[in-house]
């Protein structure tokens, strides 16, 4: 998925929305961790219980794998694994209402809009 512009968009727009943090900082974050999608969640999610990025990133490079790091933090595994089940229902919404909206933008020819414009509007749309 996030080897596809489209879907790596949405992937970091959906995380930006959960985790409250601004995606040019979640693209920060991802260059200096290293990190996947799915452990930059992981990571964000650490990081509100009180551990930084860079002290993660730190550990990283230490060796340790973002599994370690959270265990060391005692992290709530079925809490963990709830909160990333809200994660991907965000980003299947968020396709799909891309896709969707790519539909209905044959009625807008002339617009210029790009993935993350179709994704902000949609969902700027659906929750009015």
């Amino acid at each position: 998925m996030a080897t596809d512009f489209t879907g790596r968009r949405a992937v970091n727009l959906t995380i930006s929305e959960v985790t409250s943090v601004p995606r040019s900082k979640l693209v920060e974050e991802r260059n200096l961790t290293g990190l996947n999608y799915g452990s930059l969640f992981l990571a964000e999610e650490l990081a509100k219980n009180g551990t930084t990025i860079p002290e993660i990133a730190e550990k990283l490079k230490s060796g340790k794998s973002i599994g370690d790091v959270a265990n060391e933090q005692h992290v709530d595994w079925k809490q963990m694994a709830s909160e990333a089940k809200k994660l991907n229902a965000g980003v299947d919404t968020n396709l799909y209402n891309y896709f969707l909206f790519l539909m209905r933008r044959k009625a807008w020819p002339k617009m210029q809009l790009t993935s993350t414009t179709c994704i902000t509007t949609v969902s700027k749309l659906m929750l009015m």
